[in-house]
């Protein structure tokens, strides 16, 4: 049986930390992952993201969620945005 739970770009750059933590070097963790400490580092400074290699490795994918945040603002264009079903995703 699989068990799946999500996780952001932050809970992955904390496993990322305990593995720098656990292995005792950031050069030990980029090797092990396959990537160039240098991009290690970047991630841990805000610099770049968590890539593709670094999701393979932890068994993840990226996953994009859009979500409306002022419905107020959509719901003036409604007409034009009702085409797509967007508007019928709101509970009443």
């Amino acid at each position: 049986m699989f068990y799946f739970r999500t996780m952001n770009e932050l809970d992955c750059i904390e496993k990322l930390k305990e593995m720098v933590t656990q292995n005792g070097s950031q050069k030990a963790v980029a090797v092990k992952i396959g990537i160039a400490q240098s991009y290690l580092s970047d991630i841990f400074l805000g610099r770049r993201p968590v890539g593709p290699k670094i999701l393979r490795y932890f068994g993840l994918k990226r996953e994009v969620r859009l979500i409306i945040v002022d419905f107020d603002s959509v719901e003036s264009r409604a007409p034009e945005i009702s085409r797509c079903g967007i508007l019928s995703m709101r509970s009443q």
